[in-house]
């Protein structure tokens, strides 16, 4: 609920032909190819930066993201390329600090913070 989108649908991507291998992306975040998996989301109150194109997920959205306070909630429903980690390694460079709460986890990786929902109700992350 935090991320505003549900995954309905994990949509995994072959390993090998005859099936689809990649999911090709693209949108405010410019392009790059996903692999493993495009999975199938369901927005709510998210912002998708960024669709699936081609496949069976064409025209899916591939990024979101919802702001939460002074924080930013972003999903990506694949496994981004080297040109695709960069392009949100740069949205998520915005340093967030984040109170941890019940059932959540908080997680920094260089400039970048990471909050985990592990519950399953609605938890509010206050940023400082």
């Amino acid at each position: 609920e935090s991320f505003g989108m549900r995954v309905t649908d994990f949509g995994a991507l072959a390993l090998t032909p005859p099936g689809q291998q990649s999911a090709p992306v693209a949108g405010s975040l410019g392009r790059f190819e996903g692999t493993h998996c495009a999975e199938e989301l369901t927005v709510d109150t998210a912002e998708v930066l960024a669709s699936f194109e081609g496949g069976r997920a064409d025209a899916r959205p591939a990024v979101t993201m919802r702001t939460l306070g002074a924080g930013r909630a972003i999903y990506v429903a694949t496994i981004p390329d080297d040109e695709g980690l960069r392009s949100l390694a740069r949205l998520a460079a915005r340093p967030v600090e984040a109170a941890p709460e019940p059932g959540t986890e908080v997680v920094q990786r260089g400039d970048v913070t990471f909050v985990i929902d592990h519950v399953s109700h609605s938890v509010t992350i206050t940023s400082h």
